[in-house]
């Protein structure tokens, strides 16, 4: 389907690869497969869904002659990491708020911004909702003689949704080209444009599967509703017609723990299995969790029937450092 998408600036390495996450098949039910999209190698220290979605919105913020991006998230946040990094690639400043601990710990994610040279507003004391802080940070870096751009917090919005239905085109590519016919597609469910974009993405450009989501730390209830929202608003501004229905947003909070950053001890345990097994690395805040469901739905839940599943790593390397106290780790020697 032709889809006349806004203007956009290449940041990230695509088309990202697609292979199978091989020597897990003892974690499955006989004969299914698990595929990997592997959005973490978007970039390097950019690495993640977020660089797609900041292709859309600095080429928005360069339009408007902006200077510096604005957006918020927590310590952890890659979509905060990224934005600082992508910032200074294109010549701005990057302008954050953060969610949490007044000095996090520099580490992880949080030390890349610094690094990076990001203003800091941190602490969680604010009962004064995060738009209103960030149109608050705007006005005083105007007051300041900048331009001040801002991305919604963790980048979810109409132009991250559309970044996802871009990439659900160049995954429609992919499958065919391997002959696969998914039986379902994983993600992990955060802000919920990913999720949203590639639900809609799927419907546009032909994968007729379940594209289910994995929440990270909101009830499923709320995450199917906000799904819905970023999907009607999203196809508005597409001009498309109305494609997915109610029951398609499939939203699992099962995984998610005690909630943001807040990951189980066998959770760990899990993350460094799969290490060990596949070389592929996850983080305990976003894709452990994620990934960790995706194996379950496939052994006994929404997707024990399907025979190929593509899972959706959408990175977080970093933010392993911040919760490395989590693991208890042992080496080999000789």
């Amino acid at each position: 389907m032709s889809i006349a998408y806004p203007p956009s600036i290449p940041l990230a390495r695509l088309p990202t690869p697609l292979h199978e996450c091989r020597n897990v098949a003892d974690l499955l039910r006989p004969g299914q497969r698990l595929w990997v999209k592997r959005d973490d190698e978007t970039g390097c220290v950019t690495t993640g869904n977020k660089l797609r979605k900041l292709e859309l919105y600095v080429a928005q913020a360069q339009q408007q002659g902006a200077d510096t991006l604005i957006t918020s998230g927590s310590a952890l946040s890659n979509h905060c990491r990224a934005t600082a990094i992508v910032a200074r690639h294109v010549g701005m400043r990057a302008a954050l708020l953060l969610h949490g601990p007044e000095r996090p710990k520099l580490d992880g994610n949080f030390l890349l911004m610094i690094l990076a040279g990001a203003i800091i507003r941190a602490g969680s004391g604010s009962s004064i909702p995060a738009e209103a802080q960030l149109e608050d940070m705007a006005e005083r870096l105007r007051e300041q003689g900048r331009k001040p751009y801002i991305i919604p917090p963790a980048g979810s919005g109409k132009l991250g949704v559309i970044s996802y239905v871009k990439a659900a085109e160049e995954l429609k590519s992919q499958v065919d080209e391997a002959g696969l016919r998914p039986g379902g597609v994983t993600v992990c469910y955060g802000s919920g444009s990913t999720y949203s974009g590639l639900l809609l993405g799927t419907r546009l450009h032909g994968i007729n599967c379940p594209v289910v989501g994995l929440s990270i730390s909101g009830d499923a209830a709320q995450c199917r509703s906000r799904t819905r929202d970023l999907i009607d608003r999203t196809m508005a501004f597409l001009g498309v017609e109305p494609c997915v229905a109610d029951d398609e947003i499939e939203v699992l909070d099962g995984y998610r723990g005690e909630g943001y950053g807040k990951a189980p001890e066998d959770l760990y345990a899990f993350i460094h299995d799969i290490a060990q097994r596949t070389g592929l690395i996850l983080d305990p805040v976003y894709t452990g969790k994620a990934f960790w469901g995706t194996v379950q739905e496939m052994r006994a839940g929404c997707l024990q029937h399907a025979q190929d599943v593509v899972f959706v790593h959408t990175g977080g390397v970093f933010g392993i450092y911040q919760q490395k106290d989590g693991f208890k780790l042992d080496w080999q020697t000789v």
